[in-house]
């Protein structure tokens, strides 16, 4: 199951035109995750500090579909493998009205994908 900062060694299945070989081998990885797509269901609570500043948290899940590609030094083989990863969203943010059409603001986001499901291996 690919990690997103995994390093180390990894076995590696042999494929052919006709699937898997089962021949394996052992190699680095090293991966260079890829976000494909992401999508959230969003919550967001706020309350009005005065006339012109709004406070906010906001509240998510996080859907996403993942690349992970080897970045190691065998240029023969360099596997490709997708996964889906979900986890939750929180963060805060304030918005500032400056003019009657203008509005600055500042959002802190994090989340956490609680585990990778292992894709297919693309060849």
């Amino acid at each position: 199951m690919p990690i997103f900062n995994s390093t180390g060694t990894r076995a590696y299945s042999y494929f052919d035109g006709g699937g898997p070989t089962g021949a394996t081998a052992t190699g680095d990885y090293r991966p260079q995750v890829t976000a494909r797509w992401l999508a959230s269901a969003p919550l967001r609570a706020s309350v009005l500090l005065d006339d012109n500043t709004l406070l906010y948290g906001l509240g998510r899940w996080t859907f996403g579909r993942f690349e992970a590609h080897n970045a190691t030094n065998n240029p023969f083989y360099q596997p490709n493998e997708t996964f889906w990863a979900n986890g939750p969203t929180g963060g805060v943010g304030i918005e500032r009205k400056l003019y009657s059409n203008w509005r600055v603001g500042a959002e802190y986001r994090y989340t956490r994908f609680d585990g990778a499901v292992a894709g297919q291996l693309i060849r």
